[in-house]
């Protein structure tokens, strides 16, 4: 669990933006971990016999989704 609250901010000086802007970025980011979790959840069922398949391919795409948002 997190606590943004008293170094909200100081990470929006720290960042040169503005408190909203920071706020957007915590809730979008908290909303991905939400549905990567569901998703995972979804594809565990299917994947039940081959758990290391599904974690190799979910560090796969984590690894190219990195390698898309830097190269941008």
């Amino acid at each position: 669990m997190e606590v943004v609250g008293s170094t909200l901010k100081v990470l929006a000086d720290q960042c040169h933006v503005e408190i909203d802007q920071i706020s957007t970025i915590l809730v979008t980011r908290n909303a991905g971990y939400m549905v990567a979790n569901l998703i995972g959840a979804v594809l565990q069922k299917y994947v039940g016999k081959y758990p290391e398949a599904l974690l190799s391919v979910s560090f796969l795409v984590a690894a190219i989704g990195l390698f898309i948002f830097f190269s941008i």
